[in-house]
């Protein structure tokens, strides 16, 4: 026990005498800086600077293991511009087939016809957006910064309202289907139109008004709030749940129509040809649908998740946030393909548009495809 406290007593000695010996260099060396020239001592301020600035990008490189200027966010731009241009070219050329349409209800018509406007002017804005970051950089948080993603999210919800007002007249269709007409008027279609595009106004001065970010970069994650995460998240997750909604209600009511309402009413040329077409639309509309649902959730989650925690929005869920809505943007790319598949009329006359093209003098000798123009159905 005796030599146990006589090891300690010792030990303790050893360490005080360490530390004498260190105080003794650090007064040392204090000495020497004032005793030392001002040139010396500005060279050692100087190398003392460097080496805290070494340390400190040191820690920063350590704390972030993603780079702004990397590979992925220089092709950024141009592939977004790329995604732009085809979504214009496609949603053109949809817009023009579906212009020329005539058998097809009105209500759909209107509605798809609004999705394809909104698909189209998000391609313009992206064009916009990402050459405007090419050109001006996004090193400066300016109002022109923020009008470019407040225009982006501006347009994605008229996209997910014109999908939500197409889920809701299918549901209608499909549970009254003789009470439709009374039920969808035009004067009530042109009414969801225009909720379908001034609602998104709502959304844009709640999340992005007198929002306290920060001024380092053009990008979301510095010009976002924890209140605009909150307001995009919530509003996505309640316009998706609805048409969750309504895909369930859309399928469960077509699969009645087709089980027991059907054999009733095939005597009925008529009534059974207005079942067949909602049907069919049906399936058109699930067409549109599961593809966005599938595409748009990567962004809901991951805004999700900074809503959460919006203080951890660091370079790494930027570059994460930009390629979930590189993933979302291929919906706009997705649309006219489902519309040339499933509407055959659409189908013709991109047809008709192509012959005129390729064709333009041989076009009457074809004999398919062959659509009246306006001025031919108004002299007949």
């Amino acid at each position: 026990m005796a030599d146990s406290d006589l090891k300690a007593k010792r030990d303790e000695m050893t360490l005080a005498d360490d530390y004498s010996s260190l105080w003794e260099e650090m007064m040392a060396q204090y000495t020497d800086d004032v005793d030392s020239t001002p040139a010396s001592a500005i060279s050692n301020a100087t190398l003392l600077g460097s080496q805290a600035e070494n340390v400190t990008a040191s820690a920063a490189s350590n704390s972030s293991s993603c780079d702004p200027n990397s590979d992925f966010m220089e092709a950024l731009p141009w592939i977004r511009i790329i995604f732009g241009l085809l979504m214009v070219l496609e949603n053109s050329l949809s817009l023009w087939a579906l212009w020329h349409v005539r058998k097809m209800q009105h209500a759909i018509h209107h509605f798809i016809t609004s999705l394809a406007v909104a698909e189209l002017l998000m391609g313009v804005w992206c064009c916009y957006r990402y050459s405007a970051e090419i050109l001006m950089g996004w090193e400066h948080t300016t109002v022109e910064c923020r009008l470019r993603f407040v225009g982006i999210t501006y347009l994605n919800f008229a996209a997910i309202l014109s999908v939500c007002a197409l889920c809701l007249d299918r549901c209608l269709a499909l549970h009254f289907p003789f009470r439709y007409a009374e039920l969808v008027t035009k004067s009530r279609v042109r009414l969801q139109l225009a909720l379908v595009w001034l609602l998104p106004f709502i959304v844009i001065i709640t999340a992005y008004v007198n929002t306290g970010s920060s001024c380092e970069n053009c990008t979301f994650v510095h010009i976002a709030s924890q209140r605009t995460y909150v307001v995009l998240t919530v509003s996505r997750c309640l316009l998706i749940g609805l048409i969750i909604v309504s895909e369930l209600l859309l399928f469960r009511a077509a699969r009645c129509q087709i089980s027991k309402i059907y054999p009733n009413v095939l005597s009925s040329r008529s009534s059974a040809r207005f079942v067949r077409v909602n049907a069919k639309a049906a399936v058109t509309t699930s067409a549109v649908v599961l593809p966005f649902l599938l595409l748009y959730t990567p962004v809901v989650v991951t805004q999700g998740r900074l809503a959460a925690n919006p203080d951890g929005a660091d370079e790494c869920w930027s570059q994460l946030l930009a390629a979930t809505w590189l993933f979302a943007s291929a919906h706009g790319l997705f649309t006219p393909l489902v519309f040339c598949w499933r509407f055959r009329e659409v189908r013709a006359n991109l047809v008709r548009l192509f012959c005129r093209c390729a064709l333009p003098e041989k076009e009457p000798e074809l004999g398919i495809y062959h659509l009246r123009t306006r001025d031919s159905v108004a002299t007949s």
